[in-house]
């Protein structure tokens, strides 16, 4: 006697996964998270705030450094963007925290 068996199909539990997506965004925007997230990452416009979403500081030895002055600092990282603070053909140049 053969015993048929019944299960989840893919296509239930592709759709499951989407549904609980959807739903976690709607409860984050109906529920104000949603508007931390967007404010965080409106603040990031200059050098200083980007260094310390990194968890580093900006470079204070001179006002704006090209990408080879930065390189050439010990331990350095390059922000890439464009920033009120910085001129335009220099880059973000962060330094671990002292």
């Amino acid at each position: 006697m053969r015993k048929k068996s019944q299960g989840l199909s893919i296509n239930v539990i592709i759709l499951v996964a989407i549904g609980l997506i959807v739903l976690v965004v709607l409860i984050a925007v109906f529920t104000g998270r949603m508007g931390n997230f967007v404010k965080g990452v409106d603040t990031t416009a200059t050098c200083k705030s980007s260094c310390k979403a990194f968890g580093r500081e900006a470079y204070t030895g001179a006002d704006a450094l090209t990408e080879d002055e930065c390189n050439a600092i010990d331990k350095s990282k390059i922000v890439a963007g464009t920033y009120e603070d910085i001129p335009t053909g220099n880059v973000c140049c962060c330094e671990p925290l002292a």
